[in-house]
């Protein structure tokens, strides 16, 4: 019966440090999908709540949000990806 948990002697940082980047990865993408949705969310309200001036703002204001949530996930992924090539060398996209 073989156990599927890896030895001790066989992690390495890079192992540990590629691990921790794949699993911000996933978390940049499921964020950065979020924060569209909530960018297009807005779009829609100011869309159709376009007479009425509290609709109207309540949208802009999602669209704003989702913006700075765009824009802050893919600057942190960026980095991320980054410091990864520059300490590590991992070219792998």
């Amino acid at each position: 019966m073989g156990s599927s948990l890896i030895h001790p002697s066989t992690v390495t940082f890079a192992s540990l440090v590629g691990s921790f980047a794949d699993v911000v990865n996933s978390l940049v993408l499921l964020l950065s999908g979020v924060a569209m949705a909530i960018f297009f969310w807005g779009i829609a309200k100011f869309m159709l709540q376009a007479g009425d001036r509290e609709g109207r703002s309540k949208g802009k204001e999602m669209i704003v949000w989702g913006l700075v949530g765009m824009f802050v996930i893919f600057s942190l992924g960026g980095i991320l990806k980054f410091l990864q090539i520059a300490f590590l060398g991992q070219t792998n996209f």
